[in-house]
């Protein structure tokens, strides 16, 4: 019985731990990011008309890792037709995905878009 007293308190501790820290206000729905990536997951497979959208969304939210990452995905769609390539290397996709790249190395799944649709 001891053993569990000592085991109560310890729990106890960290909840009157949060009560002392201020809430955070609770994080506010960006509509334009939603709407970003909803749009990257619905360009199909070798669609390569939206090459320049993928390059769009690259730039304004270069920044955004999750967004970086759904360009890369959908690129990789694109690429999967050589038009769809061919409209990427011409839009100038893929100097932005190599630049989103450089700034989120550490971010495996960019990462391996990237790299698949430069081995094409």
């Amino acid at each position: 019985p001891p053993k569990q007293q000592k085991k109560k308190e310890i729990k106890e501790k960290p909840r009157e731990e949060e009560e002392k820290r201020p809430k955070e206000p609770p994080k506010k729905i960006d509509q334009g990011r939603i709407n970003a990536l909803q749009i990257l997951d619905a360009i199909s497979a070798g669609d390569g008309s939206r090459a320049g959208e993928v390059s769009t969304m690259l730039e304004q939210h270069a920044s955004d890792r999750e967004i970086c990452r759904s360009c890369a995905k959908a690129a990789e769609r694109i690429a999967s037709s050589e038009q769809g390539l061919e409209q990427l290397t011409t839009v100038g996709t893929m100097q932005s995905l190599l630049q989103a790249w450089q700034t989120h190395r550490n971010d495996t799944s960019l990462t391996v878009h990237v790299h698949n649709i430069v081995a094409r």
